[in-house]
């Protein structure tokens, strides 16, 4: 038996070349079949890696309403909910150089959990520095290839007519600090956008104060336990689900209370000003009225007092024709060639002055007169005297008809002034009240736009829906898991024609050495060898061969092939870092199925040369 061993030594050392090639052939079958099935597992834990090591969210919440406190207060308290991380996000048109394309501006975390385990969606920095100010970005590291850099300005608009981006950002310029990648976005696939051309280019990352929106538009968050789990296995997904379910309901009782809380709250303001609109309308209507029917009344007491004023100019006219005729007939009776009551006066002086003279005459004369001419002087001394009194008294009465004539002119007068003031000051009133009634009426008018634009808002308010995204709503990562799982059906099929081939090139090899050893294995079997004995020499060179070549090949294939097809794939992906471990069950299997196909090669090959008697052995084989 010993001497069967040196033999089977001195074999191995005369036949190396072929010793060698089937401890080659075995260790690159078994270097192919371990590398191949472990890039799946190796890709799937780089990536796992990558999304431990940036705390990627777990699930992540958009509404159609966004969020405020109270949602985030009540998503913290779902059982389960490691760590919530509210965020603005916008789709914007960005200029670079002669074109604009769509980005998707995110709001980085707040600035008290930025570095820290509370930090969600960390950002991998590749080039620059952080963001510091509102007007500072990190670009995507897609954006390279479409010539943005550190240092280039940005300008950002809004790709819709009816929105103004400054009532969402601060600022619409942004200089780019820094480049990097962000784990939800793994790959090249970016999202779709409802501006532009419907595709976002990539991402640009600012401060959180660099947004002015009320309301946070998405909700990051981490699942308690998950980061233990392996992101693309089971457990990872039933512990996550287990907070989905949570948070559907959660998103079902928002838009219960959004319903009531807002939109019925909505309505019932719009009722109260649409009731106040109709009140003040109602009441300016009444009061407005009321002092259109004042000004009336007093237009219709001016009318009266100018037709008043218009009968006594006529009577007053009447009267004026009348005293001047009278004064005429006065005047003329007196003396024909009198036209003024004024001339008068000269004629009663003159007649005065007769009287006088008659009456010293006669108080001269009397004592000479008879009774006779004394009573005749004194008759006309009489008649004098009553011609005095009666053209006074005649004078004196047209007088005072005159002044009472100026009096009543001067009465109609102020009536005139005081009707024309009135008329001033009602339409001074009138235009007051017109002018008051057009801005009240503006004034409604633009109340009542208001209302109607209140109910347009209220009925484009829209209904509340949550969407509760886990990552398997994400394009990068479903995709990477996708490529995983590809390179995983790949590794289950063709490694083993791989080794299928080694097993012909083992057995070919094998059955050519039992062959040329023919004669050996007949003088061994005529001197009594067993044909375990003999078919050992074969069996330890086969297993000492494939052996030591498949623990070789696995260990040099664990750790090349991934590199290799982690590297092919991460042209496309931007996974960071690969880790290699050995897989000891996978290991196992490739050395095993390495030595098992080599073995049982050799089996076959040997036991059927010793199935002849040792005569046949030793001849040449025909």
């Amino acid at each position: 038996m010993r001497a069967f061993q040196k033999d089977t030594l001195r074999e191995i050392k005369r036949t190396l070349g072929r010793f060698f090639s089937i401890f080659l052939i075995c260790g690159i079958g078994a270097a192919f079949f371990a590398g191949v099935r472990a890039a799946s597992p190796d890709m799937r834990l780089a990536a796992d890696s990558y999304y431990d090591e940036q705390n990627m969210m777990d699930i992540r919440l958009l509404s159609t309403v966004g969020f405020e406190q109270e949602d985030l207060d009540q998503i913290a308290q779902i059982d389960g909910v490691e760590t919530v991380q509210p965020g603005y996000t916008v789709d914007v048109l960005t200029t670079l150089g002669d074109k604009n394309v769509v980005t998707k501006i995110y709001s980085m975390a707040p600035e008290e959990t930025i570095g820290t385990d509370k930090e969600i969606n960390r950002p991998l920095l590749i080039e620059g520095r952080m963001p510091e100010a509102d007007n500072e970005c990190l670009a995507d590291a897609l954006l390279l290839s479409s010539g943005v850099k550190v240092g280039d300005t940005l300008t950002v608009a809004s790709g819709k007519t009816d929105e103004d981006i400054q009532d969402t950002l601060t600022t619409t310029t942004f200089e780019v600090v820094g480049i990097a990648n962000l784990p939800i976005y793994n790959g090249t696939t970016r999202d779709n956008a409802t501006i532009g051309n419907g595709s976002v280019a990539g991402f640009l990352l600012v401060p959180e104060s660099a947004f002015c929106a009320e309301r946070y538009t998405e909700v990051t968050l981490t699942v308690a336990g998950a980061k233990e789990l392996m992101s693309y296995e089971d457990a990872y997904e039933t512990t996550v689900e287990q907070v989905t379910s949570q948070l559907e309901t959660l998103g079902e009782q928002r838009a219960q209370d959004w319903e009531t809380d807002v939109i019925q709250k909505a309505k019932d303001e719009l009722a109260d000003a649409e009731k106040e609109y109709q009140d003040g309308k109602e009441t300016a209507e009444r009061e407005f009225a009321d002092a259109q029917n004042t000004i009336d009344s007093n237009q219709k007491t001016l009318d009266e007092s100018r037709e008043t004023l218009q009968q006594s100019r006529q009577t007053l006219e009447e009267n004026q024709k009348t005293w001047e005729q009278s004064v005429s007939a006065f005047v003329t009776q007196l003396d024909p060639s009198f036209t003024e009551l004024s001339q008068v006066d000269a004629w009663l002086a003159n007649l005065q002055t007769q009287y006088e003279q008659a009456l010293d005459e006669y108080e001269q004369s009397k004592p000479f007169l008879t009774p006779e001419q004394d009573a005749q002087a004194q008759v006309q001394l009489a008649q004098m005297e009553q011609t005095i009194g009666q053209v006074s008294q005649g004078k004196q009465e047209l007088e005072n008809a005159a002044t009472q004539l100026e009096q009543a002119e001067k009465q109609i007068q102020d009536g005139e002034r005081e009707l024309a003031s009135g008329e001033t000051q009602l339409k001074q009133a009138q235009a007051t009240l017109d002018r008051e009634k057009k801005q009240t009426d503006d004034k409604l008018g633009d109340a009542w736009q208001e209302i109607l634009q209140a109910r347009q808002d209220i009925a484009d308010l829209p209904d509340c829906e949550w969407y509760v995204l886990d990552r398997n709503m994400n394009t990068g990562f479903v995709e990477y898991g996708f490529a995983a799982d590809r390179m995983q059906a790949i590794a289950n099929v063709f490694p083993a024609f791989f080794f299928l081939v080694a097993a012909l090139v083992c057995l070919t090899t094998m059955t050519r050495m039992v062959d040329e050893q023919r004669n050996n294995m007949g003088i061994a079997k005529a001197l009594g060898y067993t044909k375990r004995t003999i078919v050992s020499k074969y069996l330890f060179y086969a297993l000492s061969a494939s052996l030591l070549g498949s623990i070789l090949g696995v260990i040099i294939g664990m750790q090349i092939f991934p590199k290799v097809i982690f590297d092919a794939y991460n042209t496309i992906y931007n996974i960071p870092t690969l880790y290699t471990p050995m897989y000891v069950d996978l290991a196992s299997i490739s050395v095993a199925m390495a030595v098992g196909t080599t073995i049982l090669a050799t089996l076959w090959a040997s036991l059927s040369s010793l199935s002849h008697k040792p005569s046949e052995l030793m001849r040449p084989k025909a």
